[in-house]
């Protein structure tokens, strides 16, 4: 009697275990995107290209409840280039960015197909290189304040295979960086990316 006691005992310490060691997970991710870039305000019309390989790496913490989970991410992504055209002036240019993605997903019988939205805080980098252009072309005033910060919206859906992740997700945007005159702050030139990322992921936990 001692000794089945003494089993059952161990079983239940070790399922409260296994289900403590779902409650959460965290690891890391990276891959590659295809980026998209669009500058526009309300009196200037400006062609613009953007589809450009990009590359992202970061950070994943997942806190599960019961069929639906709720994330958040640190993403460094580089490498997505953008070319203007205005006035058959050609200028093209760099940037990267740092997003900190908030998310909410479901997950799907047998629990590894999983479908997530949310937003996603970014800064942008590269914005002075921009700045230049539209100053030289006399699309802004020199002096011009630049807001590098930027929201963006995020779906997608991803696959847990073990401890190996799958993602692809589109990021657009919601309020994107601008440039406006110090004497005009209603004048607003707006520069965004958006794009698709296919990435993979590792669970350290």
């Amino acid at each position: 009697m001692t000794k089945k006691v003494l089993i059952m005992g161990l079983l239940l310490c070790f399922a409260g275990f296994s289900a403590k060691a779902q409650l959460y997970s965290f690891g890391v991710n990276g891959g590659l995107g295809l980026s998209n870039y669009s500058l526009s305000n309300g009196y200037v019309f400006y062609n613009t290209t953007g589809s450009s390989p990009a590359f992202h790496a970061g950070l994943f913490g997942r806190r599960y409840i019961s069929k639906f989970y709720f994330q958040g991410e640190l993403n460094m992504a580089s490498g997505m280039k953008a070319k203007i055209t205005f006035r058959r002036s050609e200028y093209e240019f760099k940037q990267s960015s740092l997003s900190f993605p908030l998310l909410i997903g479901r997950r799907f019988y047998p629990g590894n197909l999983r479908l997530y939205a949310g937003i996603s805080p970014n800064i942008c980098f590269g914005k002075n290189e921009i700045a230049n252009y539209l100053q030289s072309q006399r699309l802004i005033l020199e002096g011009s304040t630049g807001n590098s910060l930027g929201l963006d919206f995020t779906a997608g859906s991803g696959i847990d295979l073990s401890k190996f992740t799958v993602d692809i997700r589109y990021v657009g945007n919601l309020l994107g960086g601008f440039y406006y005159e110090d004497k005009n702050p209603n004048i607003r030139t707006y520069h965004r990316f958006s794009y698709i990322l296919l990435s993979l992921g590792y669970k350290l936990h």
